[in-house]
């Protein structure tokens, strides 16, 4: 069974470690005399040392641990679990800020199995539900059941700050109009559409001379259409523009989301296949391949990104190469 969970230790190298017979929670790697004291990262060294002087390897693969990559440990067996509880520092459990941790080791809590031994009941009492579940956890109980679908979202909102300040009602209306669009892709996506917008600009808090204006407007038929939303949207922004303010950030939201129902009969000219079709387009080559003129008149506005965390997640040519 594999136990749920994540340990903060940091890890670098890779050492194979053999476990006592004596199996249960308290199991130990020997190793050939693997450390029993120290530090994690004292532990960690001398085996480290210890398995490159023996090829890598201290016992036969049946009872042999694995520790691999930058901070990541596979906990597949309940004597590893047990073994490395013993050996981290309750601060280092995810959810265990500074805070709490002061306040565990007060209460004679320092590593992690201490912590599991810990009654969840007494732990909600004391410190809250989040420290309860994060025992239960620890014990190989599931909390949290796995989301396969998320709920519809109430409310869509874009924001961004930019880049480099923003003078120009031009250059504020390729943010807005930037946002719009994201904002009802996101609509389109979810198969909402949305019965009222609001738009907003800001200077810095920091400015010597503050500046926060924001309009709202509640459209007369629900939509998702991103012409209809942009052209709201510019009437909401030359409302709310004033000269003379370094902009330092505007955002949009969308509200009143709901189902789609019957179509304005009389209203603006909709083609919901025209949407479709740039969002496909978008999907397969890039976000904003296709967009509107306001969208691309400027981009000094846009945020800097040179510091950018690659998307693991959500971008194959960020995914990490393992090579085993």
């Amino acid at each position: 069974e594999a136990y749920p969970g994540a340990v903060d230790v940091g890890w670098k190298k890779v050492p194979i470690l053999k476990t006592d017979d004596g199996g249960g929670g308290g199991g130990t790697p020997t190793g050939g005399g693997a450390p029993a004291g120290g530090s994690v990262a004292e532990q960690i060294e001398e085996a480290n040392a210890q398995a490159e002087a023996s090829g890598g390897n201290f016992g036969d693969d049946e009872h042999s641990w694995e520790y691999q990559g930058n901070g990541v440990f596979v906990l597949d067996t309940a004597d590893k679990w047990q073994w490395v509880l013993t050996r981290v520092e309750v601060g280092a459990i995810w959810g265990v800020g500074r805070q709490l941790t002061k306040r565990l080791n007060h209460c004679g809590i320092y590593s992690g199995s201490e912590l599991a031994a810990m009654c969840p009941a007494l732990a909600q009492r004391d410190f809250g539900v989040v420290l309860a579940r994060t025992i239960k956890e620890l014990n190989g109980e599931r909390c949290l059941p796995l989301e396969e679908a998320p709920p519809p979202k109430q409310q869509i909102v874009c924001s961004r700050s930019f880049g480099e300040k923003v003078t120009t009602l031009t250059e504020l209306k390729a943010a807005v109009t930037g946002h719009v669009w994201r904002g009802a892709e996101k609509l389109r996506r979810q198969g909402s559409v949305a019965s009222g917008l609001q738009v907003w600009i800001s200077t810095s808090r920091h400015s010597a001379t503050p500046c926060h204006r924001s309009d709202t407007l509640e459209l007369a038929v629900a939509t998702d259409n991103s012409q209809l939303l942009t052209a709201k949207a510019m009437k909401l922004l030359a409302r709310i523009f004033r000269e003379g303010y370094s902009y330092a950030k505007a955002g949009i939201a969308l509200f009143g989301l709901s189902e789609p129902r019957q179509s304005d009969l009389f209203g603006d000219n909709y083609n919901p296949a025209l949407m479709a079709t740039v969002d496909a387009i978008n999907q397969k080559f890039g976000k904003a391949t296709v967009s509107p003129a306001y969208g691309v008149a400027s981009n000094r506005w846009a945020m800097k990104r040179q510091f950018l965390s690659p998307a693991y997640t959500t971008r194959w040519e960020d995914l990490p190469v393992v090579r085993c």
